[in-house]
């Protein structure tokens, strides 16, 4: 395959310098974010003067390609593989103030949380900020392993910039990667869907060995929390890498 990777000096993606205002990342990390930013329920009342683009309105989770026929959906519950995964907002929403960028004026906003995976067979999932150790990947990234996993189809993409948005990462308390979010493709300046751009066979080649890939993928080192084993929604995210694509050879390069 030609997919072209920049190295750095411990194996992993290099990050490219890019315009740092665009935000290369899924909707409900930055929601998380901004939860472990936020010290106090005073300091989450304070005024904070930041603009967020319009367009990150439109990552948008459980999307027509989030469920390929190994997932099933019942409301709020997801069987993948076997294992339950209950999804729902852990979190109550935050309020921001921001400036319009059409009139100067500042506005409150109210910002709600994405469902996330919260329990895994009714077993808590924590987040890799509560746990006394996060889990470790011995063999390297998950994200390098993916990505050059499917080099061969994204070099069949259409000429263009790509997000992958993929999300949602459980490793379960025996280290196993348990679950994903799979929303596929994004245009990497608009934040809009393209997957309806892609072939249809294309689409369900890449789906099926992403699926294999993440279930066969190395065991981590597992999450503890006081010594114990538990389930660990991830920091794995693959949308934090653009795709660019011309003359049928995918370029990969990470953001910042």
């Amino acid at each position: 395959p030609s997919l072209l990777y920049v190295l750095g000096q411990k194996g992993g993606i290099q990050q490219e310098d890019r315009d740092s205002s665009l935000p290369f990342q899924s909707l409900n990390h930055i929601n998380r974010t901004i939860m472990l930013t936020r010290k106090s329920s005073a300091m989450a009342k304070s005024k904070m003067l930041v603009f967020i683009p319009v367009a990150l309105v439109c990552l948008l989770c459980f999307s027509k390609d989030t469920f390929s026929q190994r997932f099933e959906k019942h409301h709020n519950l997801v069987i993948y593989r076997g294992n339950k995964f209950e999804y729902g907002v852990p979190y109550p929403n935050d309020t921001m103030t921001m400036i319009d960028p059409v009139n100067g004026k500042e506005v409150t906003k109210i910002i709600h949380h994405d469902p996330i995976p919260f329990r895994m067979n009714g077993e808590k999932i924590y987040n890799s900020d509560t746990v006394t150790a996060v889990p470790f990947a011995k063999d390297g990234l998950l994200e390098d392993r993916i990505l050059k996993g499917i080099a061969a189809e994204l070099d069949q993409l259409p000429d263009g910039a790509y997000s992958l948005n993929i999300s949602n990462v459980v490793i379960g308390k025996h280290g196993e990667v348990a679950y994903y979010q799979n929303d596929g493709f994004y245009d990497a300046n608009n934040f809009t869907s393209k997957n309806d751009l892609i072939p249809l066979k294309l689409r369900g080649a890449i789906n099926t060995k992403i699926d294999e890939l993440f279930h066969n993928a190395p065991y981590f080192q597992p999450g503890t929390v006081n010594q114990k084993n538990v389930p660990v929604l991830s920091n794995v995210y693959l949308f934090y890498y653009l795709i660019t694509v011309k003359d049928h050879k995918a370029t990969v390069t990470k953001r910042h």
